[in-house]
């Protein structure tokens, strides 16, 4: 076998043009790189000098002449230490000190591997190696130009050898390790669709390196491969470019560095096969120290591989110019567009410098979905429109309109929907008023009307209706046609006040005591609406404190079954006992905890009583005993904090037949999913469900079976008439009737007098409450109670 090696013979010959280009490319950086320290080389020198500086402060002037070191006998104790350091035996060291030149056979003309520059000197990979040994062992290598391995008398190693078999015959041995490895990569043309990796190079024609050590491997992997013999590389780019052979399989760091010298971007690399390359470093046969000294450097070296390779690793430099290239004439584009319309971009600024203006004033003046006034533009139109009032001594008018229940139509149907509902009232409203007049949006579903300068204060009345017919109409927004009403407040300037925010909070008072009143109305201001208005500010003050300071009491109602008259349950009805007002019933209380949202807090008080009660009723009176209590429609808008409330049976160690919830029928009518996922898991927790006042309300028997309800209550209306009206005992018999045929018993209310209890006994009701049987009392005075009424 001859001793070509295959790695190398992938390239040029030192004729090669590569040579030139590469030399171009590379003389100044390995010139560069030979006389710069690696950081490993600074530290060192660094010790050398430190050595050397110890040795000059630490040996007196006086005794350098008696038997002081020379200075060349201490940097060799420095080598040695170094030398040490590689794990050299005494032996080894001695070898380097008897031998400091040695001749090495350079086997040019393979770049990057090795090769002679145009200035005559060695450069490539196995050089740079050289080098780092040269200044490790401190050793000088001779380097002779050899194409010829067998006079062993003028070279004593060889820097690369692939083959060590056919160095025995020349007297030269490998050493036991490679220091580089390739791997021979698959390269075809950009156009190929056939070869895509190793597998593939079966009866392909593919073009190799002549007598490459792959060739073998090739021929015994793929029987049936065509393979066309190259003497070098460009040979085989241009047969490819000729589409004469399907691939070329050479070494990767030989190919890769050629392409980017000469350019070559025809072709790709498509991938790997399992055959590698590797490069030894050879010596004379009759020098076995050196072979080890040699063997065991280039190992400490092994962690500089990478350093040594980068430096000749050229595949991205020819990307990041064309990067480079393609980046500076974007820029260039750039500059040239920028300089061009540069008087265009200022007067496009200056222009879009109003419009932003205008922008952000319409954005901080008018309401983002209606484009009506916002609430400060409502604030400077009002003050102007005052304004104007004083001067023509002319009445001015504030409508303040609130829509109803717009919160549950937003939860129920989206508020995409919501939104639109909206912008429809914003202009319902707007064409009911006259041009002059000023239409607001102060907040979600609130609506402020300016009607200045009136010559008449009628004409607020009459929008108003006309308003209020106008929002009664349907609106329809698919797939739904939507009803909605309003609750209008109506204030004068100057009648009622001349201060802007009072006129604002005149108007917003007069809006309340229209919902107050049953809504889809307007109402006036009168000064006993401020009054209210004051009244209601200090109890919400108040209700605070009672939170925090418990002010709240428990009474208990007892319900008797008019068939046994024993006491089987009782309502729970909370007071407030307030420090100086005394005891104050919900009716003054619960809507404004509902409108300022303390009635969850106030909620979960009385929940947390009513199972305390229960427990104790059961334990002393009667296992079965039950307690019914009030929940508000407002509480079911926090279905996580009622939810909370069934665990809590549970915890106290009562079953869900403990209590009875008592909501109201105008829940039922258009329940939430809220609200039937609530009541679906009282139901299901074993707890009953009561409608509350049944009969003043939309008393529609044929929602409450759907919901699974237990009971209804006869509102006390109907039993206070019950002795002396026909129609209402026949009422109340049929509402009986028909419960009774649903499988839903009855509770009446407001018992007051035998002659009531009888006839609701006569019409089969099933359990009374009311002052006849009992007022309500404290837990004490309950227990009292019952003990007397022999419940069990």
């Amino acid at each position: 076998m001859s001793f070509c090696i295959p790695f190398i013979i992938v390239h040029n010959r030192p004729t090669s043009k590569c040579h030139e280009k590469s030399e171009t490319h590379l003389s100044m950086q390995s010139d560069f790189y030979k006389s710069t320290l690696s950081l490993s080389q600074f530290w060192s020198f660094a010790h050398l000098v430190f050595l050397l500086f110890c040795c000059v402060v630490l040996v007196h002037p006086a005794n350098a002449d008696d038997g002081a070191q020379t200075m060349q006998e201490r940097l060799d104790q420095a080598t040695q230490l170094q030398l040490s350091d590689l794990g050299l035996t005494e032996e080894e060291q001695a070898w380097l000190q008897s031998h400091p030149v040695i001749r090495v056979g350079i086997r040019h003309g393979y770049a990057p591997i090795e090769y002679i520059s145009e200035g005559n000197q060695f450069r490539g990979i196995t050089i740079d190696y050289l080098y780092k040994l040269e200044e490790l062992l401190g050793v000088t290598f001779k380097m002779i130009d050899s194409q010829d391995y067998s006079d062993v008398g003028s070279i004593d190693m060889l820097s690369g050898v692939t083959n060590p078999d056919v160095l025995k015959k020349h007297q030269f041995t490998a050493l036991d390790q490679p220091f580089l490895t390739f791997p021979f990569a698959i390269y075809t043309h950009k156009i190929n669709n056939t070869i895509n990796n190793f597998s593939d190079l079966e009866n392909k024609k593919i073009a190799v390196f002549k007598k490459s050590a792959v060739t073998n491997f090739l021929v015994a992997e793929f029987p049936a491969i065509d393979l066309m013999d190259i003497e070098i590389a460009e040979d085989a780019f241009s047969a490819m470019e000729a589409h004469q052979v399907d691939a070329y399989v050479g070494n990767e760091m030989i190919v890769d560095y050629v392409t980017n010298i000469e350019g070559v971007r025809f072709i790709k690399k498509v991938g790997y096969t399992p055959f590698n390359a590797q490069i030894y470093m050879a010596v004379r046969s009759d020098w076995p120290l050196w072979k080890s000294i040699l063997q065991k450097s280039l190992d400490s070296l092994a962690p500089e591989q990478d350093e040594i390779l980068k430096k000749w690793d050229l595949s991205n430099d020819r990307e990041n110019l064309r990067l480079l290239i393609i980046a500076l004439i974007t820029l260039a584009l750039i500059a040239a567009i920028v300089i061009f319309k540069s008087h265009r971009l200022k007067q496009a600024i200056k222009i879009q410098d109003k419009i932003s203006q205008e922008r952000i004033w319409h954005q901080a003046n008018f309401d983002y979905l209606t484009s009506l006034p916002n609430r400060m533009m409502f604030h400077n139109r009002l003050k102007d429109e005052i304004k104007k009032s004083e001067r023509t001594n002319l009445p001015l008018g504030l409508l303040f309109i609130d829509l109803d229940n717009f919160k549950q139509i937003n939860d129920q149907l989206g508020h995409p929907v919501g939104d639109e509902l909206i912008i429809q009232v914003a202009k319902r409203i707007s064409g009911c008023v006259r041009a002059v007049d000023t239409t607001a949006r102060i907040g979600g579903d609130e609506f402020t009307v300016i009607m200045g300068e009136l010559s008449d204060v009628n004409s607020l009345e009459n929008t108003s209706v006309k308003i209020l017919q106008r929002l009664e109409e349907p609106f329809h927004i698919h797939p739904h046609d939507i009803y909605v009403t309003a609750s209008i407040g109506i204030t004068v300037f100057p009648d009622d006040t001349t201060k802007v925010e009072e006129l604002i909070m005149f108007a917003d008072q007069a809006m309340y005591e229209a919902k107050r009143l049953g809504r889809n109305r307007y109402h006036f201001f009168t000064a006993s609406m401020q009054e209210a208005s004051v009244y209601r500010h200090t109890i919400t003050n108040d209700l605070r404190a009672a939170l925090l300071s418990k002010q709240f009491v428990m009474f208990y109602q007892p319900i008797t079954d008019l068939n046994t008259s024993r006491v089987v349950k009782a309502e729970a009805l909370i007071r407030w006992q307030h420090p100086t007002k005394g005891i104050i019933t919900p009716m003054e209380f619960i809507h404004i905890a509902e409108d300022t949202g303390m009635i969850d807090h106030i909620g979960n008080w009385v929940f947390d009583q009513v199972l305390k009660d229960a427990a104790y009723l059961r334990k002393y009176f009667s296992p079965d005993f039950q307690i019914t209590f009030n929940v508000s429609p407002r509480q079911f808008m926090d279905e996580e904090n009622v939810l909370s409330w069934i665990a809590k049976l549970e915890k106290n160690g009562l079953e869900g037949s403990a209590i009875s919830v008592e909501i109201t029928e105008g829940l039922l009518l258009q329940p939430t999913n809220s609200v039937k996922h609530i009541l679906s898991e009282f139901i299901n927790a074993g707890a009953e469900i009561a409608i509350d006042d049944f009969g003043t309300g939309y008393s529609a028997l044929a929602y409450l079976k759907k919901f699974d309800v237990d009971y209804v209550k006869l509102d006390r209306s109907f039993i206070h008439n019950i002795e002396f009206d026909n129609d209402t005992r026949v009422l109340c018999e049929a509402i009986i009737s028909m419960a009774h045929k649903l499988k839903i018993k009855v509770v009446a209310e407001g018992i007051e007098t035998l002659a009531q209890q009888t006839l609701l006994k006569t019409y089969r009701c099933d359990f009374g409450q009311g002052y006849l049987i009992s007022k309500p009392m404290t837990l004490p005075e309950f227990s009292a109670f019952l003990q007397v009424y022999h419940t069990d």
